[in-house]
């Protein structure tokens, strides 16, 4: 599902782009560090600029993005036009366009909400991990995007697709994918953050 203008116009932002995208990543590097030189894909890439703090921290071998909107992969391709290392694809995260086993580290900063098709998503993240790798993400849950007055605004403001997950959902889903949780954060039900690390046979291997 594509960004709503004004969901768009935040995640571009000057503050989701230079303060609160480095927070997230150093917020999960405390759950557990991220492996450096490693072979890194960051699903919903957006803009580009999580994936230029995510060469600065852990200065991985390579570096994948994908993002469903083409728009916001030409405003990556202009962010890191001067960093030839990066490979830049457009694609839904519940079809990735990827060979298995193939990422050491797969990171989605709020991503998997948009997916309409969310588990599988989870499924493709364990399909092109390499077993031992690393799945980080922050995810907001249906608490906060479509119940309780919250909920009731931001259904007006930023549509979402219909079902969305809860943290404990989220987690149960990884572990039906063959990844075993090593850290998370539950903020009051609202968002969370979790580090999985992939160690079984996922489902479309």
């Amino acid at each position: 599902m594509f960004l709503s203008n004004l969901e768009r116009w935040y995640v571009n932002g000057w503050f989701r782009g230079h303060i609160q995208r480095p927070l997230e990543l150093a917020l999960l590097q405390r759950l557990y560090p991220m492996p450096r030189g490693a072979q890194l894909l960051d699903i919903g890439c957006g803009d580009g600029r999580g994936l230029l703090a995510l060469a600065t921290r852990v200065a991985p071998l390579g570096l994948v993005g994908i993002d469903v909107d083409p728009e916001q992969i030409a405003r990556a391709r202009t962010t890191l036009v001067a960093n030839g290392a990066v490979q830049l694809h457009v694609a839904s995260a519940d079809a990735l366009p990827l060979p298995a086993q193939t990422y050491e580290v797969v990171t989605s900063f709020g991503c998997l909400h948009h997916v309409p098709l969310w588990q599988k998503a989870v499924a493709e993240v364990a399909r092109v991990l390499r077993h031992g790798g690393l799945f980080y993400a922050l995810e907001f849950y249906a608490p906060l995007l479509e119940t309780g007055p919250i909920g009731g605004l931001l259904k007006w403001l930023l549509p979402h697709p219909r079902g969305r997950f809860t943290h404990q959902q989220f987690v149960a889903e990884l572990g039906q994918h063959g990844m075993v949780v090593l850290g998370q954060r539950n903020f009051l039900g609202l968002a969370g953050m979790v580090v999985a690390r992939r160690v079984a046979e996922g489902a479309y291997d």
